[in-house]
């Protein structure tokens, strides 16, 4: 019999859970995410992934009043101290893109950290931090995808971390992100296939299943201006990268007549591979607006 003589509990006061959007499934296997106290950014502290698939943060600097609850800590009013810490995560295996961000802890609520994500209703909790896939991942057959590199139009220099939304005439939208040179994927199932109600039998696809194709909408988001810059992080701020404004995307460049429109109409061919240009050029130009 074994005899209890004290109970502590304890409590992670920072756990994420990252989401695969493409698959609409955790992300919990060659991920490196780390910590960094503002107050102190040689310490840089290593999550550990629960069995869960969490990634926590236990024994983080400030937080050890916030873990340790013991039963005679006394409750005041006073308000509780909070620490700023940089977040960064990496992909060890190159599938997905860097990301850093910054969260003051204790959160203001439980449970694994929350965050705003292009596209998702007022309202709706996220199921963990979104990740977008690099132009270098690997998919199956049955997934479409746009790849391609993105330049500013007037230094032809890389619209690094630019946003990218591809749209369906249903509405819904899929999103990616610029690597730091520029390079980009849009990942997302194939729309639902285009019937010809006129063929036999009734509901069957006219002609190839190759024949199948899309009209979607390409927008692009870069503001470099608004981004926001952490203490010894490679990339801006997550959140100031998924919240950029519209930029100019140019069909055709200036020098030949060109202008930039807020839109783009793109075609989606079934299993055809797919990269957006401007014109006479192997990428596309973008300008900020801002």
């Amino acid at each position: 019999m074994v005899t209890v003589f004290e109970e502590i509990n304890t409590f992670t006061p920072l756990g994420i859970r990252l989401w695969d959007p493409v698959f609409d499934r955790k992300i919990d296997d060659a991920i490196s995410i780390t910590a960094t106290p503002v107050i102190n950014p040689r310490k840089k502290i290593k999550a550990t992934r629960t069995i869960s698939g969490i990634y926590s943060f236990p024994h983080l600097p400030g937080m050890r009043d916030i873990e340790y609850e013991y039963d005679d800590h006394e409750i005041t009013d006073s308000p509780v101290n909070r620490y700023e810490f940089v977040i960064e995560v990496t992909d060890e295996r190159k599938r997905f893109i860097d990301v850093a961000f910054s969260v003051e802890l204790p959160l203001p609520y439980s449970g694994v950290f929350l965050t705003n994500i292009p596209g998702s209703p007022t309202g709706n909790i996220p199921k963990g931090l979104h990740l977008y896939s690099s132009n270098t991942r690997k998919l199956p057959a049955n997934m479409a995808a746009f790849r391609g590199e993105l330049l500013q139009h007037d230094s032809r220099q890389p619209a690094a971390h630019a946003l990218l939304r591809l749209q369906q005439e249903s509405g819904e939208s899929w999103y990616g992100i610029a690597d730091k040179n520029g390079f980009y994927a849009i990942v997302f199932p194939y729309p639902e296939l285009i019937k010809d109600l006129d063929s036999s039998p009734a509901g069957a696809m006219s002609g190839s299943l190759y024949d199948q194709s899309w009209e979607l909408t390409l927008s692009v988001f870069y503001s470099p201006s608004t981004w926001q810059n952490l203490q010894g992080a490679d990339t801006p701020n997550y959140l100031s990268i998924l919240s950029q404004q519209a930029a100019g995307i140019w069909p055709q460049p200036a020098s030949e007549g060109g202008s930039a429109i807020s839109e783009l109409p793109v075609t989606l061919q079934y299993q055809k591979a797919t990269s957006i240009k401007t014109n006479g050029l192997s990428e596309l130009l973008i300008s900020s607006l801002s």
